[in-house]
């Protein structure tokens, strides 16, 4: 690759890290049109699931004492057997289609939002089976879910550390697991592997260095930008796809 090219990538892993080291969700949705574009949608979600477990593997070190590990186990439950099913289906569909599949992924991800069921409820603690159940499938199709089960953990009452920490640990577990079953697969190959380990070192320290960094940006001017730029996104990637 360009060095140009690996240093934008570096930088912008870098950044999306602290972004999701503060609020705990974000990092995987601002590096997937980024590696989509640089190396394919196909070969991103190997590079993603790589970096992301290790990104997830710094925020559990990082909010350690805070993580509620109930709730990371019900959410095992019904996360852990549906990650095969969501490799299957990559393995199963064209480059074109996953394409045009991600970029409806991005649109559905802005629309969910603002639906019902993202507001504010209370969730039960056993409701986390479903909740890892879906959210697994989806992150092994894509290679990231953290902001289709982020209201779920909010709604249950986890809030900072606790919210960055137990979602990390949830999404670290399924990262780990996925890389498994796309090694069987023959998705993961050692060259995807070192390129995902390359960005997931960058975002380990990005982590890290979110716990510690107070933004300037309100959380809200950033949700709004996230949500514009997966727009643009999202349309270009179903259009060309």
């Amino acid at each position: 690759m360009d060095f140009l090219v690996v240093i934008s990538i570096a930088i912008a892993a870098f950044l999306s890290a602290i972004i999701g080291g503060v609020v705990g969700i974000g990092t995987a949705i601002i590096m997937l049109p980024i590696l989509a574009a640089t190396f394919g949608v196909k070969e991103t979600v190997p590079i993603i699931s790589v970096a992301m477990t290790i990104a997830n593997i710094a925020r559990l070190l990082a909010n350690w004492k805070e993580v509620d590990w109930k709730v990371v186990l019900w959410w095992c439950v019904g996360g852990m057997p549906t990650v095969f099913l969501g490799t299957l289906i990559l393995v199963s569909v064209s480059t074109g289609a996953l394409t045009r599949l991600l970029g409806l992924f991005f649109l559905v991800l802005v629309v969910y939002r603002y639906a019902p069921i993202s507001k504010d409820r209370r969730m039960r603690l056993r409701a986390f089976i479903f909740v890892g159940a879906v959210q697994s499938t989806i992150g092994s199709l894509f290679g990231a879910s953290g902001p289709l089960g982020a209201p779920f953990f909010l709604a249950y009452g986890l809030t900072r550390g606790a919210f960055v920490g137990t979602l990390g640990v949830a999404n670290a577990v399924s990262g780990g697991s996925r890389l498994l079953v796309q090694k069987s697969f023959d998705i993961l190959d050692l060259r995807l592997f070192l390129i995902g380990l390359a960005i997931g070192m960058v975002m380990f320290a990005g982590g890290f260095a979110g716990r510690l960094v107070v933004t300037r940006i309100s959380e809200q001017a950033f949700v709004r930008l996230v949500e514009v730029v997966l727009i643009i996104v999202g349309l270009i990637f179903i259009i060309r796809g």
